[in-house]
């Protein structure tokens, strides 16, 4: 009998070992999915960029870092911060829908899937863009999948952007000014 409960055990616990590899296996490729499928929306964003961003600013289009960083204070920020900046999904500049019509930039996180990290990330790196180019700027989500209420209430108390994978803005989120005694 002992024999026969030691082979059921051995059996149990190879079964068990085999389905938390098929897990391993599945985890890897749902984020493998979720990488792939994020990056199709960021290769849609940036084709359509004015559509991405109408609901945050008007006469958006996409900026390149060493621009930005040509005007760049460099002193203003440390360098962890501009690191992060540069691992920024999108950078865009665009006019506020405040109808002042004054210049803003806006640092969006694109993601198949954001969570509260993506929008802290967003609120950060539009904050050190904000100091380090003396403009205002606005942080952005933007998501194929619809966000949580989660990650739309941390949204707004960062005001942070949200919007969904057809472009519909759910969160408007908020100007992050220059602070003044970095602003020209």
């Amino acid at each position: 009998m002992d024999g026969e409960t030691d082979q059921g055990a051995s059996f149990e616990e190879r079964v068990l070992e085999e389905l938390g590899q098929v897990n391993q296996k599945l985890d890897s490729l749902l984020g493998e999915i979720g990488r792939l499928k994020g990056r199709s929306l960021e290769q849609r964003v940036r084709e359509q960029i004015t559509h991405y961003l109408r609901g945050v600013v008007s006469a958006a289009r996409i900026v390149e870092l060493e621009d930005v960083l040509a005007r760049f204070d460099l002193g203003a920020v440390d360098p962890p911060e501009l690191e992060a900046l540069e691992k920024a999904d999108l950078l865009a500049e665009g006019l506020r829908r405040d109808g002042a019509a004054h210049p803003v930039h806006v640092v969006a996180e694109i993601s198949w899937r954001v969570n509260e990290h993506d929008v802290k990330r967003a609120h950060d790196r539009a904050r050190t863009l904000a100091i380090g180019a003396g403009r205002p700027a606005i942080g952005a989500v933007i998501s194929d999948d619809i966000p949580s209420g989660h990650v739309i209430e941390a949204a707004r108390a960062l005001g942070v952007a949200v919007i969904d994978g057809d472009g519909t803005v759910l969160e408007v989120g908020g100007l992050i000014d220059v602070p003044n005694d970095t602003a020209e």
